[in-house]
Protein backbone atom coordinates (compact mmCIF):
# COMPACT_ATOMS: atom_id res chain seq x y z
CA UNK A 1 0.00 0.00 0.00
CA UNK A 2 2.77 2.27 1.04
CA UNK A 3 4.92 1.82 -2.48
CA UNK A 4 1.27 2.54 -4.55
CA UNK A 5 0.31 5.41 -2.65
CA UNK A 6 4.38 6.73 -3.21
CA UNK A 7 4.14 5.58 -7.34
CA UNK A 8 0.66 7.05 -7.48
CA UNK A 9 1.67 10.51 -5.76
CA UNK A 10 4.97 10.32 -7.84
CA UNK A 11 4.08 10.09 -11.31
CA UNK A 12 0.42 11.76 -10.86
CA UNK A 13 2.40 14.60 -9.33
CA UNK A 14 5.00 14.87 -12.34
CA UNK A 15 2.78 14.01 -15.06
CA UNK A 16 0.21 16.84 -13.57
CA UNK A 17 3.21 19.50 -13.35
CA UNK A 18 3.94 18.85 -16.93
CA UNK A 19 0.67 18.93 -18.22
CA UNK A 20 0.12 23.02 -16.46
CA UNK A 21 3.40 24.23 -17.84
CA UNK A 22 2.67 22.85 -20.95
CA UNK A 23 -0.78 24.63 -21.17
CA UNK A 24 0.41 27.71 -19.61
CA UNK A 25 3.81 28.19 -21.30
CA UNK A 26 3.89 26.13 -24.42
CA UNK A 27 0.09 27.02 -25.58
CA UNK A 28 -0.20 30.44 -23.64
CA UNK A 29 -4.03 28.97 -22.05
CA UNK A 30 -6.04 31.02 -20.35
CA UNK A 31 -6.86 29.69 -17.01
CA UNK A 32 -9.12 31.41 -13.89
CA UNK A 33 -10.35 30.01 -10.30
CA UNK A 34 -12.57 28.03 -12.40
CA UNK A 35 -10.33 26.00 -14.66
CA UNK A 36 -7.02 26.65 -12.54
CA UNK A 37 -5.24 23.49 -13.17
CA UNK A 38 -6.27 20.25 -15.30
CA UNK A 39 -7.65 19.00 -11.86
CA UNK A 40 -10.28 21.70 -12.15
CA UNK A 41 -11.09 25.10 -9.72
CA UNK A 42 -8.62 26.30 -7.81
CA UNK A 43 -10.04 24.83 -4.49
CA UNK A 44 -9.80 21.02 -5.52
CA UNK A 45 -6.16 21.59 -6.17
CA UNK A 46 -5.33 22.68 -2.32
CA UNK A 47 -6.98 19.70 -1.45
CA UNK A 48 -4.76 17.09 -3.32
CA UNK A 49 -1.76 19.09 -2.49
CA UNK A 50 -2.73 18.38 1.85
CA UNK A 51 -1.27 14.71 0.19
CA UNK A 52 1.22 15.33 -3.23
CA UNK A 53 3.13 17.69 -1.23
CA UNK A 54 4.34 15.14 2.03
CA UNK A 55 4.34 12.07 0.15
CA UNK A 56 6.30 13.80 -2.52
CA UNK A 57 8.85 14.73 -0.13
CA UNK A 58 8.89 11.02 0.80
CA UNK A 59 9.04 9.34 -2.76
CA UNK A 60 11.79 11.96 -3.33
CA UNK A 61 13.49 10.33 -0.17
CA UNK A 62 12.84 6.84 -1.00
CA UNK A 63 14.40 7.77 -4.28
CA UNK A 64 17.19 9.70 -3.09
CA UNK A 65 19.92 6.99 -4.91
CA UNK A 66 18.36 7.97 -8.20
CA UNK A 67 19.50 11.17 -9.24
CA UNK A 68 17.11 11.59 -12.37
CA UNK A 69 14.21 11.04 -9.82
CA UNK A 70 15.24 13.07 -7.69
CA UNK A 71 16.19 16.17 -9.67
CA UNK A 72 11.96 15.37 -11.95
CA UNK A 73 10.79 15.10 -8.20
CA UNK A 74 12.02 18.07 -6.92
CA UNK A 75 11.35 20.19 -10.17
CA UNK A 76 7.67 18.86 -9.49
CA UNK A 77 7.67 20.16 -5.75
CA UNK A 78 8.60 23.53 -6.88
CA UNK A 79 6.06 23.80 -9.38
CA UNK A 80 3.69 22.62 -6.80
CA UNK A 81 4.35 24.96 -4.00
CA UNK A 82 4.27 27.49 -7.09
CA UNK A 83 0.77 26.85 -7.87
CA UNK A 84 -0.29 26.87 -4.04
CA UNK A 85 1.34 30.21 -3.47
CA UNK A 86 -0.94 31.40 -6.67
CA UNK A 87 -3.69 29.33 -5.75
CA UNK A 88 -3.48 31.09 -1.77
CA UNK A 89 -5.60 27.67 -0.58
CA UNK A 90 -5.24 29.01 3.29
CA UNK A 91 -6.70 25.54 4.33
CA UNK A 92 -3.42 24.03 2.40
CA UNK A 93 -1.12 25.99 3.89
CA UNK A 94 -1.94 25.63 7.44
CA UNK A 95 -2.58 22.44 7.41
CA UNK A 96 1.11 21.24 6.03
CA UNK A 97 2.64 23.98 7.96
CA UNK A 98 0.76 23.28 11.18
CA UNK A 99 1.28 19.24 10.45
CA UNK A 100 5.17 20.25 10.29
CA UNK A 101 5.28 22.72 13.10
CA UNK A 102 3.90 19.60 15.40
CA UNK A 103 6.33 17.19 13.90
CA UNK A 104 9.25 19.17 14.77
CA UNK A 105 7.96 20.05 18.24
CA UNK A 106 7.15 16.43 19.07
CA UNK A 107 10.82 14.98 17.67
CA UNK A 108 12.59 18.31 19.08
CA UNK A 109 10.92 17.19 22.87
CA UNK A 110 11.82 13.43 21.91
CA UNK A 111 15.34 13.76 20.70
CA UNK A 112 16.22 16.87 22.27
CA UNK A 113 17.54 17.66 19.05
CA UNK A 114 16.11 19.91 16.10
CA UNK A 115 15.38 17.51 13.01
CA UNK A 116 16.48 19.71 9.59
CA UNK A 117 15.36 17.50 7.29
CA UNK A 118 11.64 17.92 8.48
CA UNK A 119 11.63 21.45 7.49
CA UNK A 120 11.50 20.40 4.08
CA UNK A 121 7.90 21.96 3.36
CA UNK A 122 8.42 25.21 4.87
CA UNK A 123 11.37 25.48 3.40
CA UNK A 124 10.40 24.75 -0.27
CA UNK A 125 7.32 26.89 0.71
CA UNK A 126 9.44 30.03 1.61
CA UNK A 127 11.46 28.94 -1.56
CA UNK A 128 8.41 29.19 -3.92
CA UNK A 129 6.91 32.95 -2.50
CA UNK A 130 10.23 34.23 -2.92
CA UNK A 131 10.78 32.96 -6.69
CA UNK A 132 7.12 33.38 -7.34
CA UNK A 133 7.17 37.12 -6.42
CA UNK A 134 10.27 37.70 -8.18
CA UNK A 135 9.09 35.92 -11.69
CA UNK A 136 5.92 37.92 -11.19
CA UNK A 137 7.74 41.12 -11.14
CA UNK A 138 6.31 41.85 -7.79
CA UNK A 139 8.92 41.97 -5.39
CA UNK A 140 7.90 40.33 -2.12
CA UNK A 141 4.07 41.91 -2.21
CA UNK A 142 3.23 38.11 -2.72
CA UNK A 143 4.85 36.63 0.17
CA UNK A 144 3.05 39.79 2.30
CA UNK A 145 -0.25 38.88 0.60
CA UNK A 146 0.25 35.11 1.23
CA UNK A 147 0.68 36.39 5.09
CA UNK A 148 -1.59 38.75 5.53
CA UNK A 149 -4.23 37.06 4.32
CA UNK A 150 -3.57 33.84 6.03
CA UNK A 151 -3.84 35.91 9.01
CA UNK A 152 -7.01 37.63 8.69
CA UNK A 153 -8.95 34.16 8.22
CA UNK A 154 -11.73 36.53 7.04
CA UNK A 155 -13.88 33.87 4.66
CA UNK A 156 -17.45 34.23 6.81
CA UNK A 157 -17.60 30.37 7.08
CA UNK A 158 -18.23 30.88 11.11
CA UNK A 159 -21.50 31.89 9.54
CA UNK A 160 -21.83 29.09 7.33
CA UNK A 161 -21.24 26.68 10.41
CA UNK A 162 -23.80 28.20 12.51
CA UNK A 163 -26.55 28.57 9.89
CA UNK A 164 -25.31 24.87 9.46
CA UNK A 165 -26.35 23.69 12.75
CA UNK A 166 -28.98 25.15 12.93
CA UNK A 167 -29.38 22.80 9.99
CA UNK A 168 -29.00 20.46 12.18
CA UNK A 169 -30.38 20.89 15.04
CA UNK A 170 -34.09 21.46 13.21
CA UNK A 171 -32.88 17.86 11.10
CA UNK A 172 -31.45 16.33 13.67
CA UNK A 173 -31.95 12.39 11.91
CA UNK A 174 -30.35 14.59 8.38
CA UNK A 175 -32.26 15.85 5.07
CA UNK A 176 -30.63 12.57 2.92
CA UNK A 177 -27.25 12.16 1.41
CA UNK A 178 -26.21 14.49 -1.21
CA UNK A 179 -29.32 16.89 0.19
CA UNK A 180 -27.15 19.69 1.80
CA UNK A 181 -27.32 22.07 -1.25
CA UNK A 182 -31.21 21.78 -1.93
CA UNK A 183 -31.90 22.31 1.21
CA UNK A 184 -29.38 24.68 3.06
CA UNK A 185 -31.08 27.93 1.19
CA UNK A 186 -34.24 27.74 4.20
CA UNK A 187 -31.47 28.25 6.64
CA UNK A 188 -28.97 30.81 4.83
CA UNK A 189 -30.86 33.76 6.38
CA UNK A 190 -30.40 35.21 3.26
CA UNK A 191 -31.03 39.27 3.58
CA UNK A 192 -29.85 39.69 6.97
CA UNK A 193 -26.29 39.85 8.31
CA UNK A 194 -26.33 36.56 9.31
CA UNK A 195 -26.36 35.11 5.68
CA UNK A 196 -24.56 32.14 4.68
CA UNK A 197 -21.66 34.17 2.23
CA UNK A 198 -22.57 32.55 -1.34
CA UNK A 199 -25.97 31.97 -1.12
CA UNK A 200 -28.04 34.56 -3.01
CA UNK A 201 -30.72 34.66 -5.58
CA UNK A 202 -29.19 32.94 -8.43
CA UNK A 203 -26.67 30.73 -6.19
CA UNK A 204 -26.30 27.69 -3.61
CA UNK A 205 -24.01 26.66 -1.58
CA UNK A 206 -22.92 23.07 -2.15
CA UNK A 207 -21.20 22.08 0.56
CA UNK A 208 -21.05 23.88 4.28
CA UNK A 209 -16.94 23.67 4.10
CA UNK A 210 -16.52 21.55 7.00
CA UNK A 211 -16.93 17.61 6.20
CA UNK A 212 -18.15 16.65 9.42
CA UNK A 213 -20.99 19.39 9.13
CA UNK A 214 -21.64 17.83 5.90
CA UNK A 215 -21.84 14.63 7.04
CA UNK A 216 -24.46 15.23 9.80
CA UNK A 217 -26.46 17.57 8.24
CA UNK A 218 -27.12 14.79 5.59
CA UNK A 219 -27.12 11.87 7.58
CA UNK A 220 -28.05 13.29 11.28
CA UNK A 221 -26.63 13.22 14.49
CA UNK A 222 -25.84 9.06 14.24
CA UNK A 223 -24.26 8.90 10.65
CA UNK A 224 -22.05 11.98 11.56
CA UNK A 225 -21.07 10.94 15.03
CA UNK A 226 -20.11 7.36 12.59
CA UNK A 227 -17.93 9.61 10.67
CA UNK A 228 -16.34 11.82 13.51
CA UNK A 229 -15.11 8.59 14.88
CA UNK A 230 -13.53 7.02 11.98
CA UNK A 231 -11.68 10.26 10.86
CA UNK A 232 -10.55 10.80 14.87
CA UNK A 233 -9.41 7.30 14.09
CA UNK A 234 -7.14 7.72 11.06
CA UNK A 235 -5.42 10.77 13.18
CA UNK A 236 -4.77 9.36 15.97
CA UNK A 237 -3.61 5.85 14.48
CA UNK A 238 -1.34 8.23 12.34
CA UNK A 239 0.00 9.55 15.10
CA UNK A 240 0.75 7.18 17.14
CA UNK A 241 2.72 5.41 14.04
CA UNK A 242 4.59 8.36 14.13
CA UNK A 243 5.69 7.95 17.17
CA UNK A 244 6.47 4.69 17.20
CA UNK A 245 7.59 4.54 13.38
CA UNK A 246 10.22 5.56 11.16
CA UNK A 247 10.45 8.02 8.37
CA UNK A 248 7.75 6.97 6.31
CA UNK A 249 5.74 7.36 9.32
CA UNK A 250 5.99 10.66 9.65
CA UNK A 251 5.36 12.18 6.66
CA UNK A 252 2.23 10.25 6.79
CA UNK A 253 0.99 11.46 9.37
CA UNK A 254 1.74 15.46 7.89
CA UNK A 255 -1.08 14.35 5.20
CA UNK A 256 -3.07 12.98 7.10
CA UNK A 257 -3.36 16.02 9.38
CA UNK A 258 -3.16 18.40 6.46
CA UNK A 259 -5.75 16.37 4.88
CA UNK A 260 -8.17 16.51 8.16
CA UNK A 261 -7.31 20.19 9.20
CA UNK A 262 -8.36 21.37 5.25
CA UNK A 263 -11.14 19.23 5.83
CA UNK A 264 -13.01 21.12 8.39
CA UNK A 265 -12.42 24.52 5.53
CA UNK A 266 -13.32 22.99 2.90
CA UNK A 267 -15.16 20.41 0.86
CA UNK A 268 -12.50 17.80 1.37
CA UNK A 269 -13.17 14.19 -0.02
CA UNK A 270 -16.08 15.10 -1.81
CA UNK A 271 -13.69 15.99 -5.56
CA UNK A 272 -12.71 13.09 -7.24
CA UNK A 273 -9.70 13.03 -7.02
CA UNK A 274 -9.20 14.37 -3.66
CA UNK A 275 -11.36 10.97 -2.64
CA UNK A 276 -9.28 8.73 -4.78
CA UNK A 277 -5.79 10.05 -2.92
CA UNK A 278 -7.36 10.14 0.41
CA UNK A 279 -8.59 6.76 0.45
CA UNK A 280 -5.06 5.88 -0.74
CA UNK A 281 -3.57 7.68 2.39
CA UNK A 282 -5.99 5.79 5.03
CA UNK A 283 -5.04 2.34 3.54
CA UNK A 284 -1.30 3.28 4.65
CA UNK A 285 -2.67 3.70 7.58
CA UNK A 286 -4.30 0.81 8.55
CA UNK A 287 -1.78 -1.33 6.76
CA UNK A 288 0.76 0.32 9.35
CA UNK A 289 -1.90 0.11 12.18
CA UNK A 290 0.40 -3.40 13.42
CA UNK A 291 -2.69 -3.90 16.35
CA UNK A 292 -5.53 -4.58 13.53
CA UNK A 293 -3.54 -6.04 10.96
CA UNK A 294 -5.48 -9.39 10.60
CA UNK A 295 -8.74 -7.38 11.08
CA UNK A 296 -8.96 -6.20 8.24
CA UNK A 297 -7.53 -9.39 6.21
CA UNK A 298 -9.90 -9.51 3.15
CA UNK A 299 -9.99 -12.13 0.03
CA UNK A 300 -7.60 -10.81 -3.69
CA UNK A 301 -10.70 -11.96 -5.25
CA UNK A 302 -13.65 -9.73 -3.05
CA UNK A 303 -11.23 -7.24 -3.54
CA UNK A 304 -11.02 -7.18 -6.78
CA UNK A 305 -14.79 -7.69 -7.51
CA UNK A 306 -15.78 -4.87 -5.45
CA UNK A 307 -13.18 -2.27 -7.44
CA UNK A 308 -14.18 -3.77 -10.74
CA UNK A 309 -18.11 -2.93 -9.62
CA UNK A 310 -17.33 0.73 -8.47
CA UNK A 311 -15.65 0.89 -11.30
CA UNK A 312 -18.04 0.31 -13.71
CA UNK A 313 -20.97 1.72 -11.67
CA UNK A 314 -18.69 4.71 -11.89
CA UNK A 315 -18.20 4.91 -15.63
CA UNK A 316 -21.47 4.13 -16.06
CA UNK A 317 -23.09 7.24 -14.44
CA UNK A 318 -20.25 9.16 -15.67
CA UNK A 319 -21.66 8.62 -18.93
CA UNK A 320 -25.26 8.89 -17.96
CA UNK A 321 -24.20 12.71 -16.87
CA UNK A 322 -21.77 13.76 -19.59
CA UNK A 323 -24.62 12.43 -22.23
CA UNK A 324 -26.98 14.56 -20.40
CA UNK A 325 -25.03 17.71 -20.14
CA UNK A 326 -23.51 17.50 -23.57
CA UNK A 327 -27.40 17.29 -24.51
CA UNK A 328 -28.46 19.93 -22.41
CA UNK A 329 -25.42 22.78 -23.55
CA UNK A 330 -25.78 21.40 -27.44
CA UNK A 331 -29.85 21.95 -27.25
CA UNK A 332 -29.73 24.97 -25.51
CA UNK A 333 -27.61 26.40 -28.05
CA UNK A 334 -29.72 25.49 -31.11
CA UNK A 335 -32.81 26.46 -29.26
CA UNK A 336 -33.97 22.88 -29.67
CA UNK A 337 -36.44 22.01 -26.94
CA UNK A 338 -36.86 18.08 -27.55
CA UNK A 339 -33.26 17.87 -27.40
CA UNK A 340 -32.88 19.65 -23.57
CA UNK A 341 -36.19 17.32 -23.07
CA UNK A 342 -34.36 14.15 -23.57
CA UNK A 343 -31.60 15.37 -21.63
CA UNK A 344 -33.83 15.58 -18.89
CA UNK A 345 -34.90 12.38 -19.46
CA UNK A 346 -31.54 10.37 -19.65
CA UNK A 347 -30.52 11.98 -16.17
CA UNK A 348 -33.61 13.39 -14.33
CA UNK A 349 -31.54 15.56 -11.41
CA UNK A 350 -29.71 17.38 -14.43
CA UNK A 351 -31.25 20.33 -12.99
CA UNK A 352 -29.48 22.58 -15.49
CA UNK A 353 -31.50 20.87 -17.97
CA UNK A 354 -34.68 21.13 -16.17
CA UNK A 355 -33.62 25.09 -15.89
CA UNK A 356 -32.91 25.47 -19.41
CA UNK A 357 -36.03 24.39 -20.34
CA UNK A 358 -37.92 26.93 -18.42
CA UNK A 359 -36.11 29.50 -20.89
CA UNK A 360 -36.68 27.67 -23.68
CA UNK A 361 -40.59 27.40 -23.22
CA UNK A 362 -41.06 30.87 -21.97
CA UNK A 363 -39.09 32.44 -24.76
CA UNK A 364 -39.08 30.26 -27.62
CA UNK A 365 -42.31 27.93 -27.23
CA UNK A 366 -44.14 30.35 -25.76
CA UNK A 367 -45.94 28.06 -23.26
CA UNK A 368 -45.81 30.03 -20.15
CA UNK A 369 -47.93 26.91 -18.58
CA UNK A 370 -45.41 24.55 -19.32
CA UNK A 371 -42.69 26.94 -18.32
CA UNK A 372 -44.63 26.92 -15.07
CA UNK A 373 -44.51 23.01 -14.71
CA UNK A 374 -40.60 23.41 -15.74
CA UNK A 375 -40.19 25.69 -12.72
CA UNK A 376 -42.15 23.56 -10.70
CA UNK A 377 -40.29 20.41 -11.30
CA UNK A 378 -36.85 22.69 -10.25
CA UNK A 379 -38.47 23.38 -7.74
CA UNK A 380 -39.06 20.13 -6.78
CA UNK A 381 -35.23 18.82 -6.88
CA UNK A 382 -34.25 23.13 -5.08
CA UNK A 383 -37.25 23.33 -3.47
CA UNK A 384 -35.91 26.43 -1.63
CA UNK A 385 -34.51 28.08 -4.49
CA UNK A 386 -35.36 31.64 -4.81
CA UNK A 387 -34.92 32.26 -8.67
CA UNK A 388 -37.21 29.49 -9.27
CA UNK A 389 -39.79 30.49 -6.47
CA UNK A 390 -39.32 34.07 -7.79
CA UNK A 391 -40.25 32.79 -11.01
CA UNK A 392 -42.60 30.79 -10.40
CA UNK A 393 -44.83 33.29 -8.52
CA UNK A 394 -43.95 35.42 -11.96
CA UNK A 395 -45.26 32.96 -14.51
CA UNK A 396 -48.30 31.79 -12.21
CA UNK A 397 -49.16 35.79 -12.09
CA UNK A 398 -49.57 36.15 -16.02
CA UNK A 399 -51.41 32.83 -15.74
CA UNK A 400 -53.82 34.64 -13.48
CA UNK A 401 -53.34 31.97 -10.62
CA UNK A 402 -53.23 34.07 -7.98
CA UNK A 403 -53.35 31.56 -5.31
CA UNK A 404 -50.20 30.18 -6.27
CA UNK A 405 -48.85 33.31 -7.36
CA UNK A 406 -49.21 34.24 -3.59
CA UNK A 407 -47.93 30.63 -2.62
CA UNK A 408 -44.86 31.06 -4.30
CA UNK A 409 -44.31 34.86 -2.94
CA UNK A 410 -44.91 33.56 0.59
CA UNK A 411 -42.20 30.81 -0.01
CA UNK A 412 -39.54 33.66 -0.96
CA UNK A 413 -40.60 35.87 1.54
CA UNK A 414 -40.08 33.38 4.22
CA UNK A 415 -36.63 32.32 3.74
CA UNK A 416 -35.28 35.54 2.20
CA UNK A 417 -37.81 38.71 3.63
CA UNK A 418 -36.18 41.53 2.58
CA UNK A 419 -36.11 40.20 -1.05
CA UNK A 420 -36.62 43.36 -3.34
CA UNK A 421 -37.55 40.97 -6.58
CA UNK A 422 -40.33 39.54 -5.18
CA UNK A 423 -41.60 42.94 -3.43
CA UNK A 424 -41.04 44.79 -6.81
CA UNK A 425 -43.14 42.22 -8.72
CA UNK A 426 -46.56 43.88 -7.67
CA UNK A 427 -48.11 40.29 -7.28
CA UNK A 428 -51.77 40.16 -7.30
CA UNK A 429 -53.07 40.70 -3.43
Amino acid sequence: MLNLLIDCVYYSSVFFCFAVLYQRYWQGAPYSDVNFSPIGFVNYLGQVLNIWIPILVLAIYKNRHSVIKVVIGGISLLVLMHLLIESNTRGTVLGLLGAELIVLLVLLVKNKRFPLKYIAISAMFGAAAVTFSIAQSNGFSKLQHQVLTIKELNSGREMVFRNTLDMIAQNPAGVGVNNFEYIHQKYAKMGTPESSPYVSNYSILPSPYNIILKLTSELGLLGGSVFLVLLSWFFIQSFMSFLKGTVVDTWVFMAVFSVLFHAMFSSVFLTPVSLFFSLLLFSVVISRAKSIKHIFLIPRHSVVGLCLSLITLTVILSVIKSTSSYLTNSGYKLGDTQKVEKALDINPYNYIAAMRLVELYLYKERDQREALNRVEYVLSIYPYNVDMLIKASSIALKLELNEKSEYYKDKVLEIYPNNERIKHLGLAR
